[in-house]
C-alpha cells in the first residue's frame, strides 16, 4: 500500500498503541490511531484498508462510507446478504468505493488454473469442486446467510473464471 502510485500511507490503527507505534516505525508510517472513530474523524485520510475480524468488516465499511472514505476490506465483505446490501447501498448513497480483497487471486497456481481453464487444456469444465479444511469454532450467523469467509473465497475464483471464460 505504500508503493501504490498516486496514494500515500499516513496511518495506522492498532487498539494497543504500543504495537501500533511498533508496527508504523518498522514501516516507517507517521502517524499511529488506536481507534476506529478517530480513523474516522481524521480529515488526512480518504480512504482505510480494514482486515479486521469478519464481524466488524460491514459496520465498518458503513461507517467509512458515511465519513465520506473509501474502503478496502477483506473478505468476507458481509458475514449476511443483508449486510452486504446494507454496504453497497451506503456506498452508493455517499459516493464512495468499497472494495473486497481477494489476495489469492493472483497467487500463481490460481492463474494457473485460471489459464488452463480458459484454454481448454483440462477439456470442458462442467463443475468444479474446492475443499477448505477449516476448524469451525463458531456457529453460522443467523439471517440469511451470504457467503462467508469459509466459501466467499473459492467461489469468488470459480466466478472469475468462469466469467473471463464466457467473455475472454
Amino acid at each position: 500500500m505504500k508503493t501504490a502510485a498516486g496514494s500515500e500511507l499516513v496511518a495506522v490503527m492498532n487498539r494497543d498503541g504500543a504495537r501500533g507505534e511498533a508496527f508504523a516505525r518498522k514501516h516507517g508510517i507517521p502517524k499511529v490511531l488506536t481507534a476506529f472513530d478517530a480513523v474516522l474523524r481524521d480529515r488526512v485520510i480518504d480512504a482505510l484498508y480494514d482486515a479486521t475480524p469478519d464481524g466488524l468488516h460491514a459496520q465498518h465499511a458503513i461507517e467509512a462510507a458515511k465519513a465520506g472514505k473509501h474502503s478496502l476490506i477483506e473478505k468476507p465483505l458481509a458475514v449476511s446478504i443483508i449486510e452486504g446490501e446494507q454496504v453497497v447501498a451506503a456506498a452508493r448513497r455517499h459516493n464512495v468505493k468499497v472494495g473486497i480483497v481477494f489476495n489469492q487471486r493472483h497467487e500463481t497456481v490460481h492463474q494457473e488454473a485460471r489459464r488452463m481453464v480458459l484454454q481448454g487444456e483440462i477439456g470442458e469444465v462442467k463443475l468444479a469442486s474446492v475443499q477448505i479444511p477449516l476448524r469451525i469454532t463458531a456457529p453460522p450467523p443467523v439471517g440469511r446467510c451470504a457467503a462467508t469467509s469459509l466459501f466467499c473465497a473459492p467461489s469468488a475464483h470459480a466466478s472469475t473464471i468462469r466469467a473471463r471464460k464466457a467473455n475472454p
